[in-house]
């Protein structure tokens, strides 16, 4: 039985809000490094587009589909391999605020708060990157209009006094904040935060042994088609774009490779004991099978060497009497 109380709670909400804090206080008060240009860059010259996957696409990827994974997966290991506690939950309870309530609320709880925690710390990451960089986007110019005659202005030269005509304080301030591109960063660690679970908590196979596999790579292809498209709509370069996914990428990797969160229910989920149990049974029949078929062909073997050597022998035999 696992038991949360109060304090524990307290403690989870407020670490998730001290890797939270950074995330409002870059966004409402802290203005990105202010950085220059040269005359003959093309590559902040791209005209303003819409986004593909805009942010509210996004949020509606990145969190509500790993969360309502976590929760069938977890609601299909209880029913099909916990049914007693089902009809008999005060067998196996957890405790929250001394309330009993069953264990599957307990690993709801456990993988969507890191879930969200590692998602927060991955946000935080990428906005101090954005922050303290402050790359011009593509589009900066486009955006940022600024006050200078781009026609006269030629050669490699850096300019680095001017101000944006474009009142708009909130696009001034976002046409700076290309490094690293936040859509991926974060739809990386959701995508591979949901393959690296899949792995972990799907231990059996689903109709097919091919199904889960495809489903995680279609979680990986998304990622790498959202980075993309951020390409494509010149919110970002290809740089800002790699490092975002490998940023997500090792975030998610170093959040699920915790040894915690494989073992996590294991003392209070049937499922993983018969599992294993059954590799176990079915590791000894695939040795016994084996060693059964080693020990036919090595009787094969020895009578053909046996036949073999007799039929040498009486040959030997009669060429010698000869």
């Amino acid at each position: 039985m696992i038991t949360y109380s109060p304090v524990q709670i307290s403690i989870h909400i407020l670490l998730f809000g001290l890797v939270s804090l950074p995330i409002l206080i870059f966004n409402k008060f802290v203005w990105p490094y202010r950085r220059g240009f040269y005359c003959d860059d093309e590559s902040i010259r791209y005209p303003f587009k819409e986004s593909t996957v805009s942010m509210t696409v996004l949020n509606l990827i990145i969190f509500p589909v790993p969360i309502l994974t976590i929760c069938l997966v977890e609601m299909y290991r209880v029913m099909k391999f916990e049914p007693a506690t089902l009809s008999r939950p005060a067998e196996k309870v957890e405790v929250l605020f001394g309330y009993k309530l069953h264990p599957i609320f307990s690993r709801l709880y456990y993988y969507s708060g890191f879930f969200l925690l590692g998602a927060a710390a991955t946000q935080t990451i990428t906005d101090i990157g954005k922050y303290s960089i402050g790359r011009l986007r593509p589009h900066f110019l486009a955006i940022c209009q600024p006050d200078i005659d781009l026609k006269s202005c030629a050669g490699h030269t850096y300019i680095e006094n001017f101000s944006c005509t474009n009142y708009d304080d909130w696009l001034s301030k976002d046409a700076r904040l290309s490094f690293p591109s936040g859509h991926s960063s974060l739809v990386a660690y959701g995508m591979l935060f949901i393959v690296m679970y899949l792995q972990i908590r799907v231990q059996w196979d689903i109709y097919n042994r091919l199904i889960k596999p495809f489903i995680q790579f279609i979680f990986i292809c998304l990622a790498i088609a959202i980075g993309l498209s951020r390409i494509s709509n010149y919110k970002h370069h290809w740089s800002d774009v790699l490092c975002g996914l490998a940023l997500g990428f090792f975030t998610a990797s170093l959040l699920m490779g915790k040894e915690e969160i494989w073992h996590f229910g294991v003392t209070d989920d049937k499922s993983t004991t018969g599992i294993e149990a059954g590799k176990d049974s079915v590791n000894l029949q695939t040795i016994q099978t084996n060693t059964n078929i080693d020990a036919s062909r090595d009787l094969v073997v020895l009578l053909q060497y046996r036949k073999t050597y007799r039929g040498i022998s009486v040959t030997s035999c009669y060429a010698f009497h000869i």
